[in-house]
């Protein structure tokens, strides 16, 4: 509700799951902002966008949805708890910023190159690939002797 307002190159947000309906409310008829509501298959959804936009207000560990999202090869934009237990690179595998303006700084960016913008999903991919593939796991098992 409060980064959108503040990007300049967004044509459309779709918001996926759950959604407080105040926010709802706040957005409805505005032509820019999209509410799915729950879907069977979140790539259906992430593979109609640029950036994926994962700003967290609580939460511990590894969030999911920004590493399915990285896998799929989507740039991500998240803050310090969304980033939390995934090894990634500020300005490399995503972006992580800590304040409205912060994000919609990055969202914009991305936005605005879509060369950097497919870097980073690559970038992000293979982070994804290097660290929670199942590939990654044998090999901590073997390391780990197991």
């Amino acid at each position: 509700n409060s980064i959108l307002p503040l990007c300049k190159n967004i044509r459309e947000m779709t918001f996926v799951g759950k959604c407080p309906e105040g926010l709802r409310a706040a957005y409805q008829g505005n032509d820019k902002v999209r509410f799915t509501g729950m879907v069977p298959d979140l790539r259906d959804e992430v593979k109609q966008t640029n950036v994926f936009l994962a700003p967290m207000a609580y939460g511990t560990g590894v969030k999911i949805k920004i590493v399915e999202a990285m896998a799929m090869g989507m740039p991500v934009v998240t803050n310090s708890i969304g980033a939390e237990g995934i090894p990634g690179e500020n300005g490399v595998h995503w972006y992580v910023g800590n304040s409205d303006a912060e994000i919609a700084k990055y969202i914009d960016r991305l936005l605005s190159d879509p060369a950097a913008c497919a870097e980073m999903g690559k970038n992000a991919q293979r982070l994804v690939d290097e660290n929670f593939s199942w590939n990654a796991a044998t090999k901590a098992f073997a390391k780990a002797g197991l």
